[in-house]
């Protein structure tokens, strides 16, 4: 995950030991815009990591997503697609998960707002 910031240059000046504290506050929210951006080719279906495609049902239960399946589907999936999200848009909602000022993780919000900003400028 880590891999997706490096791409920007503002990033490089951050220190290396806030990365598993900025990762593991938006862990989910990364893990939920992988496997929906993975879904904009199917229908009314996600595509988990391992290749495993999950409808609405028992199989949902299953992994403990059906509480928030439908969410996903209607407002991550269905939106992706009809902007046609690509990996590099996709790159740039995760930088913005991940450098969320809101988060209570961030020790140094002036810098991570600084950073935010000169990325979406």
């Amino acid at each position: 995950m880590i891999c997706h910031y490096d791409v920007f240059d503002a990033l490089n000046n951050i220190l290396c030991d806030f990365s598993p504290v900025v990762l593991l506050a938006g862990w989910n929210e990364l893990l939920i815009s992988s496997f929906a951006h993975r879904s904009v080719g199917l229908n009314n279906c996600l595509a988990l990591s391992s290749g495993i495609q999950l409808s609405q049902g028992p199989a949902a239960e299953h992994f403990g997503l059906s509480p928030i399946y439908d969410r996903i589907v209607t407002d991550l999936v269905l939106k992706m697609r009809t902007m046609c999200v690509d990996r590099f848009e996709l790159g740039c909602l995760r930088v913005i998960v991940l450098f969320n000022p809101g988060q209570s993780c961030l020790l140094v919000c002036c810098l991570w707002q600084t950073t935010q900003l000169s990325i979406l400028k």
